[in-house]
Parts: C-alpha cells; structure tokens; sequence
C-alpha cells in the first residue's frame, strides 16, 4: 500500500515537471506581445464604459455579498445533508455562520484598513488572504493540540 502511494506521487511529480518543462520552452512567453482587435478600431481605455445600466450588478460589494451568501447556504446545505437536521445541529449551524460572520468582519476591515493606508485592491486583497491563512492555521493547530 505504501509503495502505491510513493509511485503515485513520483508519476505526480513527474507530471508536474512535464508540464513546466514544457510551458516554460515551449514558446516564447517572455516575448509575448498581446494582440487586441480593438486597437485598430480607434479603441482606449478612456473611451471603455464600465456599465451602461448603472445597476446594482456593476457594484463589487453586491458580488462579494452574493458569493459570500451562496457559500454559506452550500456549507449549510452539507451540513444538514452530512448530520441530519436536528436542534443541536441547528445550533452549531448557528455558531458556524456567528463565527464566519466574524472572519468576514475581521477579512473586510482588514482589506478597509489597507485601502485607507493608500495600497492597491489588489495589495489590500493580499493583506486579507493571508490574514485569513494564518487565522487557518491557527485554528488547526488549536483544533489539533485540543483534540490530542
């Protein structure tokens, strides 16, 4: 059985080393130049409308919060399809989405904070993802030194 799992994880790496190998010679990407059809038609970015309607769709927050909504009512849906519904689970389910209304707060003003300071969206996103990560280990490591 052992000997299964090493066999697959050279044929893993071995794959892994094929396809860099092989995205990284095979063609010139460091030369790469896009190429845009709208260049030739007189367009800029100036000239780019975001949102003829100006609705609520054009508005990152509403699909931040929709993703955010979505996800909840999955991991919901698993975990009363996982453990059947009951009033202790319903319960937990109540302490989950407590505690995961409190990682989004913590995510959002991170990600706030990081914007105030005069860092791009994308820096202010990075600061957020690795505050997240590391909340994720911690919480492991907690969850594995509890559980003995």
């Amino acid at each position: 059985m052992t000997v299964g799992y090493l066999v697959g994880a050279v044929i893993m790496i071995g794959l892994v080393i094929a396809v860099v190998a092989a995205s990284v010679r095979g063609r010139r990407w460091y030369r790469y130049t896009p190429q845009t059809a709208r260049s030739d038609v007189g367009w800029s970015p100036d000239t780019e409308s975001t949102d003829d309607t100006g609705g609520m769709l054009s508005r990152p927050t509403v699909w931040i919060a929709a993703f955010f909504v979505v996800t909840t009512v999955s991991i919901a849906g698993i975990f009363f399809v996982a453990t059947g519904s009951s009033i202790a689970s319903m319960t937990t389910l109540m302490f989950g989405a407590l505690a995961a209304l409190l990682v989004v707060y913590m995510l959002g003003g991170i990600y706030l904070v990081a914007r105030g300071r005069g860092h791009s969206s994308a820096m202010a996103v990075a600061e957020s993802a690795t505050a997240s990560g590391v909340l994720l280990v911690l919480l492991v490591a907690v969850q594995l030194v509890a559980l003995g």
